[in-house]
């Protein structure tokens, strides 16, 4: 590990936690990435720019690029903008090698892009309209291995119905799949692995949720069982069979942006390739630590 990345670990309190990530979507800065985080288009005109981290986090000072997304320029992006509005197009990955990832980019489909907030001393993504970002498969959540998805959200209306992550795109409602998901008809928070078989196998993150405060969900899942965890207390566990589909990522709607549609902000998505139960309460006090959750 390198002497710079140490001091990154000792700044923000990982100690190395997420070292053997897969990969990490968030809005403040992991490892040592030099690369932009996002790309944006400014509503006047319809630019396009890749936004860099300033220091730990995107906010107004952050430079930004048209060439490219690994060679800033001198210019922020709230100069940039000129008063204008910034929409998300693309959302990089964060590996822990700190390298640009292609395989790691998500991309906006369809609906509304998200908007890029200036709130304080950070930003934040404000997600609506049936906007749905979509990635290639991600391996570590193939059916048969052992992972850990760390979440968080927050909704801009109580009882909002949105989806958060899932692993397929453009299929009915009856085809296989992993997903993330506030349910319709209880309005609880849940992790559905519906397997080939149809069947629904069903893990509670939140009963009744109704608050519009960041959450933090958690869903640690080997191939015979799954736990989910919200705010750092486990909430249910859910024994496991058969296989689900994992076509591609996709995060903020469902079923190409007509169900399931997102009113709100996603901060923060972590994927690990491993069952991460002995270390998911040291992960959920960084990340609480960060976005004052509970």
């Amino acid at each position: 590990m390198s002497h710079r990345r140490s001091l990154l670990h000792k700044k923000n309190g990982s100690q190395g936690l997420f070292d053997d990530a897969d990969v990490v979507y968030s809005q403040r800065k992991f490892y040592n990435c030099t690369h932009a985080l996002l790309k944006v288009y400014r509503e006047s005109d319809l630019a396009e720019a890749w936004v860099f981290f300033n220091g730990e986090v995107v906010n107004t000072s952050s430079v930004i690029s048209t060439v490219d997304a690994e060679t800033p320029s001198a210019t922020t992006i709230l100069t940039w903008l000129g008063g204008s509005t910034a929409r998300i197009l693309l959302w990089y990955g964060q590996t822990p090698d700190s390298l640009l990832d292609t395989d790691k980019i998500i991309s906006y489909v369809s609906g509304s892009a998200p908007t890029l907030n200036f709130s304080g001393a950070s930003s934040q993504f404000r997600w609506q309209f049936a906007c749905l970002f979509k990635g290639i498969a991600n391996t570590a959540l193939d059916s048969g291995n052992s992972f850990s998805i760390f979440t968080v959200t927050a909704n801009l209306v109580s009882n909002n119905i949105s989806n958060i992550l899932s692993t397929r795109i453009n299929n009915s409602g009856t085809n296989s799949r992993l997903s993330l998901y506030n349910d319709s008809s209880t309005n609880n928070l849940i992790a559905n692995i519906r397997n080939t078989s149809s069947t629904n196998q069903l893990v509670n993150l939140l009963a009744q949720q109704n608050t519009t405060s960041n959450k933090l969900l958690t869903l640690i899942a080997t191939p015979s069982e799954a736990n989910g965890y919200y705010n750092d207390v486990l909430q249910d566990t859910t024994a496991l069979s058969g296989s689900y589909d994992n076509e591609h990522l996709e995060l903020g709607s469902q079923f190409n942006g007509t169900s399931l549609n997102l009113n709100g902000f996603l901060r923060e998505i972590i994927i690990f390739p491993s069952d991460k139960t002995s270390k998911a309460s040291e992960i959920h006090d960084n990340i609480n630590a960060y976005y004052s959750i509970y």
